[in-house]
C-alpha cells in the first residue's frame, strides 16, 4: 500500500488482516510511505509455505524471509511497524541492519503471559480446553468459577468466550499460539539494542488494554518516555490514533538518501 519513499514493513494482530491497517492510513501518509503488510500463518499468509502448529516459526526463518524479500524488492532501510502480536516480531527483527526505526501499537512481548506459557508448553492443557469446547455445559461451569475467584476479568471473560465457542475457534487460537512461541525475545534485550542502535522508537498503549494488562505500561515507561497512552483497549488501530504513526513515520524523512 502507498508510493513513497519511506518503507515500512507492517505485521497485524491476531483475527485480522492486512487491509485493517488501512483505518490509519491517510492519502498524505500513502503518498510518503510504502507498507509492505505481512499476513499471519493461520490467517491470510504471506508466508510461502504451509505452516504446522507443530512447527514453531524461529527468529532465523523470519530475517531470512525478511532479507530475501528487502533483496527481492530492493528494500535497503526500512521502518518496523507492528500491532499487538505483529510486534513480537517487530522484536525479532531489531538486529537486522536494515531496520532503523520501530512503531508499535499496544505490544505483545512486552511481558510475560502466564496463560500464553500455559497452553503451548503443556499439551495437556490444550487437550483439556479442546475437550471442554464441546462441552459447554461444563465449560460454562468452570469459566464462572475462575472468573468468581478473580482470575481474569469481565473483558477477559467475553474474550474467551468468543475465542472459545467452538471447538474450531479455540483450535485456529492454540494455532498461532504455537507457530509463534519460539519468537519470544526479553524485552529488556530488545530495548538495550534500540539503545545501542540509537534507534527512533515509539510505543502506543491502550490505558484500558485488558488482553495486555496495566504492566506492559509501567514496564515500557520503566524503559523509555517513548510512549503515548490513550484511553482505548487493546484495539488500537483506528484512524483516532494515526496522528501518532504519522508524526512519526513523517520525522523519518530528514534520514531519506537525496535524489540524484
Amino acid at each position: 500500500m502507498g508510493q513513497g519513499q519511506i518503507q515500512v514493513i507492517f505485521f497485524h494482530g491476531f483475527g485480522q488482516k492486512c487491509r485493517d491497517l488501512e483505518k490509519m492510513l491517510s492519502e498524505d501518509l500513502l503518498g510518503r510511505c510504502t507498507f509492505h503488510c505481512f499476513g499471519l500463518f493461520f490467517h491470510e499468509s504471506y508466508f510461502p509455505k504451509r505452516r504446522l502448529s507443530t512447527e514453531p516459526f524461529s527468529d532465523s526463518e523470519l530475517n531470512d524471509l525478511i532479507e530475501d524479500y528487502c533483496n527481492r524488492n530492493y528494500i535497503n532501510e526500512f521502518q518496523l511497524l507492528g500491532y499487538s502480536i505483529g510486534a513480537r516480531l517487530c522484536f525479532s527483527l531489531l538486529g537486522n541492519n536494515r531496520s532503523n526505526s520501530i512503531f508499535l501499537l499496544a505490544p505483545d512481548g512486552v511481558t510475560y503471559n502466564l496463560w500464553h506459557f500455559l497452553f503451548t508448553k503443556a499439551s495437556f492443557m490444550q487437550n483439556v480446553a479442546l475437550w471442554l469446547s464441546s462441552r459447554s455445559s461444563i465449560a460454562d461451569t468452570i469459566l464462572n468459577l475462575v472468573h468468581r475467584m478473580g482470575f481474569y476479568s469481565d473483558f477477559e471473560m467475553k474474550l474467551i468466550r468468543r475465542n472459545a465457542e467452538s471447538r474450531e475457534k479455540l483450535e485456529k487460537v492454540f494455532e498461532v499460539w504455537n507457530c509463534y512461541r519460539g519468537i519470544r525475545k526479553k524485552f529488556s534485550m530488545s530495548m538495550a539494542i534500540i539503545r545501542e542502535r540509537k534507534m527512533p522508537h515509539h510505543f502506543v498503549c491502550g490505558l484500558n488494554d485488558k488482553v495486555l494488562g496495566g504492566g506492559v505500561i509501567r514496564k515500557i515507561m520503566a524503559n523509555t518516555s517513548h510512549i503515548e497512552v490513550t484511553d482505548d483497549g487493546h484495539d488500537l488501530i483506528k484512524m483516532k490514533n494515526a496522528k501518532y504513526l504519522e508524526e512519526f513515520l513523517r520525522s523519518r524523512e530528514r534520514y531519506l538518501p537525496l535524489e540524484v
